[in-house]
C-alpha cells in the first residue's frame, strides 16, 4: 500500500496513527487466535497431585485452608494476611511463586525460585539467604502427594529456624512410626503367645544347626562368605540409623548418624556420638554415596579367626569430638589382653587392642540387600 511517497508492505500491519504493532501484541494476538491450545506440561492441583493438609506457615490442620492452584501449598488465610477469601482470583498462586524480598516470579528471576520446605518464603538467586541449605528439586513429603520436580523450583531450608523445625518434625514423624510399630508388635506377640514354648525349642534347634552349618561353610568360602549371608537394608531411608563416612584431611572414619531427611542424592543427618566445639551434636548434609545402614552390632563368630596379618577391619576409637570407626589393617596377632596390632590405612598410627575394639571392614551397596567384606584397595 502507498504511504506518502513510499510503498509499505501491507503484511507489516503498520498504522500511522498507532505505530507499528509490537512483538508482544503480535504474539498475544496469535495466542488469542488459538484458544484450544493449552500448556500440557503444567500439573493440575487435585488432578495430577494433592494439596497438603496442613498450613505451610503454622503447620496446623484445623480451620479454613486455602489451596494453591499451582503447587501443593496450603495456608490459613490469616497466616498470610488474606482477609477476604472470596476476593481471591479463580486461579490463585501462593507465596512460594514469587521472591519474598523483591517480588519477582520465576520467569523474571532467571527461571528459578528457591522454595523453603518448612515456611512460606521463596527467594530468587539474588536474595537467597547465605545460611540456606539446598535440598534439590524433589522433597519426599511432596512426592507422597504426587508432586515431583518442576523446572522453576529448587527446595531449601531458608534459615536456622526452619532447619531446626524440620529436624523436630522428622523426629516426631519417626516417633509416631516407632509407636505404631510397637503396637503392631504387641498385637503379633499376643497372637503368637500360645506357640511360644514350641517356637523357643525350634529356635534352639535351628541355632545349633546354623552354628554347625556356619563352621562348615566357613571352611568352604572363608569369612567373606559368612558376611555375604547377612541381610542388609536395600537403601538409606529417612528416620533410619545409619553411618556416614567422613573424608577430610584429619578424619577418615565412619560415624553413627540419624538420617533426618532424604532429597535426591543428598541426606540431612545428625551425628549420634560426635559433637562440635560447643558440645552440640554435629549436623551434616551428606551425599547418599557416603552413607550406609548401621552394620550389625555383633560380628559373626568367624570374625576373630579372620583377623590375620593383612586382613582389613575397623577400629573403635574416640577423639575429642566423640566416637568413630576407623579403617585399619591387621599387622600382627599375638597373645595377652591386647593381642591385635592394627595400623591405620590413611595415617601412620598403630594400635595394640583387644578383640572387642575391632569389627569387620563392612561393605554395602544400595539394592544388594547383603553385607560384604571390603576388599584391599577398595573405596569405603
Amino acid at each position: 500500500m502507498q504511504v506518502g511517497e513510499d510503498l509499505v508492505l501491507k503484511m507489516n500491519n503498520y498504522a500511522l496513527h498507532e505505530g507499528e504493532q509490537s512483538v508482544f501484541d503480535s504474539e498475544l494476538k496469535g495466542r488469542q487466535e488459538r484458544p484450544d491450545e493449552k500448556d500440557s506440561n503444567r500439573k493440575r492441583a487435585g488432578v495430577d497431585y494433592e494439596n497438603q493438609p496442613q498450613c505451610q506457615v503454622c503447620w496446623g490442620e484445623v480451620g479454613t485452608i486455602v489451596n494453591c492452584d499451582f503447587c501443593p501449598g496450603a495456608y490459613h488465610p490469616a497466616c498470610i494476611g488474606i482477609t477476604d477469601v472470596d476476593a481471591l482470583p479463580h486461579s490463585w498462586s501462593c507465596p512460594h511463586h514469587k521472591c519474598t524480598l523483591c517480588g519477582r516470579r520465576a520467569h523474571a528471576a532467571g527461571g528459578l525460585l528457591f522454595r523453603c520446605t518448612d515456611c512460606d518464603k521463596a527467594y530468587c538467586e539474588d536474595h537467597l539467604p547465605l545460611e540456606s541449605e539446598l535440598l534439590g528439586g524433589e522433597v519426599d513429603r511432596l512426592l507422597t502427594l504426587g508432586f515431583g520436580a518442576v523446572k522453576q523450583a529448587c527446595y531449601c531450608l531458608c534459615s536456622d529456624e526452619c532447619k531446626t523445625k524440620n529436624e523436630e518434625r522428622a523426629e516426631e514423624a519417626l516417633a509416631k512410626q516407632e509407636a505404631a510399630g510397637a503396637e503392631d508388635a504387641e498385637d503379633d506377640d499376643g497372637e503368637e503367645a500360645d506357640d511360644g514354648e514350641e517356637d523357643d525349642e525350634d529356635e534352639d534347634e535351628d541355632e545349633d544347626e546354623e552354628g554347625a552349618d556356619e563352621m562348615e561353610e566357613d571352611d568352604e568360602g572363608g569369612f567373606a562368605a559368612v558376611l555375604a549371608r547377612l541381610d542388609a537394608p536395600k537403601a538409606n531411608k529417612a528416620g533410619a540409623a545409619s553411618e556416614l563416612y567422613l573424608d577430610t584431611d584429619y578424619e577418615k572414619c565412619w560415624v553413627s548418624v540419624d538420617v533426618k531427611s532424604v532429597s535426591g542424592q543428598k541426606a540431612s543427618c545428625v551425628c549420634r556420638e560426635r559433637e562440635d566445639d560447643h558440645g552440640k551434636p554435629i549436623k551434616k548434609s551428606a551425599k547418599l554415596a557416603d552413607l550406609r545402614p548401621a552394620p550389625p552390632t555383633k560380628p559373626p563368630k568367624a570374625f576373630e579367626a579372620s583377623l590375620v596379618p593383612g586382613a582389613l577391619c575397623e577400629l573403635s576409637y574416640a577423639d575429642e569430638h566423640g566416637h568413630a570407626w576407623w579403617p585399619m589393617t591387621v599387622v600382627k596377632v599375638g597373645g595377652g589382653k591386647n593381642p591385635f596390632t592394627v595400623a591405620s590405612e590413611h595415617y601412620t598410627q598403630k594400635h595394640t587392642v583387644p578383640l572387642n575394639r575391632l569389627r569387620p571392614a563392612w561393605s554395602w551397596k544400595p539394592g544388594a540387600a547383603k553385607w560384604a567384606q571390603r576388599e584391599p584397595g577398595a573405596d569405603h
